[in-house]
């Protein structure tokens, strides 16, 4: 943009200045609010790439990233209320331990995985069974995180139950009134 059709602008400071009477203080501001702009955009793309590079060189995480398959496209058979071959995806614990075919995956060696070979469908229905196969981006990453060690990175999950201790007393916001009715005795009884 040119500083014409900048000053020109509705809004601006110097919309009524003609760029002949522009002096050296306007036309410094004119530069650093440009150079500004320039380098906002600049320093944003940069803080954009940095990101999707490390998020791209990082490992596969079994939270992250296969968690969220197996929650969307597995679970739905591979649960404990129904176990489908005996197999429970819900947790890392029931996944490594696998079902009626063994463990889920040999870790460091994905082709000799069970799920790797039914979701490619070198096993025997192809998983997900009755749904689309997975896409190959999917089944690559499933691969990577066992080829990288099929760590289980996920927020660990407690069973015990505890009793909460209560450092305060608790907060009485209201209350109920309930008097107390007497029973009177009646008339029948009363005579007697």
């Amino acid at each position: 943009m040119r500083l014409s059709q900048w000053l020109s602008r509705p809004g601006t400071p110097l919309s009524m200045a003609q760029p002949r009477f522009v002096t050296r203080l306007e036309l410094l501001i004119y530069t650093l609010i440009e150079t500004r702009k320039k380098l906002m955009s600049v320093n944003a793309l940069a803080i954009v790439l940095t990101v999707a590079v490390n998020i791209a060189a990082a490992a596969p995480s079994f939270s992250r990233d296969i968690q969220p398959i197996l929650q969307k496209k597995c679970q739905g058979c591979h649960q404990p209320a129904s176990k489908m071959s005996g197999l429970d995806l819900t947790t890392f614990d029931g996944f490594s331990k696998g079902g009626k075919r063994g463990p889920a995956f040999v870790t460091d060696r994905p082709d000799e995985s069970v799920v790797v070979r039914y979701l490619t469908a070198a096993l025997q229905p192809r998983m997900p069974l009755g749904e689309a196969p997975l896409p190959e981006s999917e089944i690559a990453l499933v691969r990577d995180w066992i080829r990288d060690g099929a760590k289980n990175d996920s927020v660990a999950e407690t069973t015990e139950l505890r009793t909460p201790v209560y450092l305060q007393p608790p907060v009485i916001t209201g209350s109920v009134f309930r008097p107390t009715v007497l029973k009177l005795p009646s008339p029948a009884t009363a005579r007697s």
